[in-house]
C-alpha cells in the first residue's frame, strides 16, 4: 500500500501474479525487499519463468534467480539475508541451496536427503521453512533425515 500526504491509503499488488502462475512462499528479507518463489512442479506453471524471485517493494523492480535442477519439482520454500546478498531455498525432494543473488551463476547445494522419499510437497515429509539467523552465518530448517521431523542448523558458508 502506499499513503499520500493527507493520509489516503492505496492498495495495489506487490507483485500480479498470472493465471498460469503458482506464486508461494514470501518474506521480508529487508526494509524494502521481499522473497518468493514461482513455482514448477507441474508442467502448466512452465509458460513463465518459475524459481526465486526478488522484489524491491518501493519500485517494482523484480529479480528472477533461476530454478533447481530438472526432476526435483523446482524450488519450494525460500528465504534472505537482509543485506540481500544471499537466499536459501529447497526442493520437494529435500536439497538445501545456497543462493547468490549477486551472481545468479552461483548455487551451491548445502545439504540433501532432509525428504527420501517425497518428489513432490503433499507427503507428511517435513518441509524445510528455513530461516536464516539474524548475523547471515546459519540456516535453520526442519527435516526428516534421521527422524519424522528433526530441526537442523547449518552453516550458511561453509568451509
Amino acid at each position: 500500500m502506499s499513503v499520500d500526504k493527507n493520509g489516503k491509503i492505496k492498495n495495489r499488488p506487490l507483485y500480479k501474479e498470472k493465471k498460469d502462475e503458482w506464486v508461494t512462499r514470501e518474506v521480508f528479507i529487508g526494509p524494502d525487499h521481499i522473497l518468493f518463489n514461482v513455482m514448477a512442479h507441474l508442467d502448466r506453471l512452465n509458460a513463465n519463468p518459475t524459481g526465486v524471485v526478488l522484489l524491491n517493494i518501493r519500485n517494482n523492480e523484480t529479480k528472477f534467480h533461476g530454478q533447481s535442477a530438472q526432476g526435483s519439482g523446482g524450488y519450494w520454500h525460500c528465504n534472505g539475508t537482509a543485506d540481500l546478498k544471499w537466499a536459501v531455498a529447497d526442493t520437494f525432494n529435500g536439497n538445501l541451496y545456497r543462493l547468490n543473488l549477486e551472481n545468479k551463476d552461483d548455487v551451491q547445494l548445502l545439504t540433501t536427503k532432509h525428504r527420501r522419499n517425497s518428489r513432490g510437497p503433499f507427503t507428511d515429509e517435513a518441509h524445510s521453512h528455513h530461516s536464516i539467523s539474524p548475523d547471515g552465518e546459519w540456516v535453520l530448517f526442519n527435516s526428516s533425515l534421521l527422524t519424522e521431523c528433526d530441526v537442523m542448523l547449518i552453516p550458511l558458508h561453509p568451509k
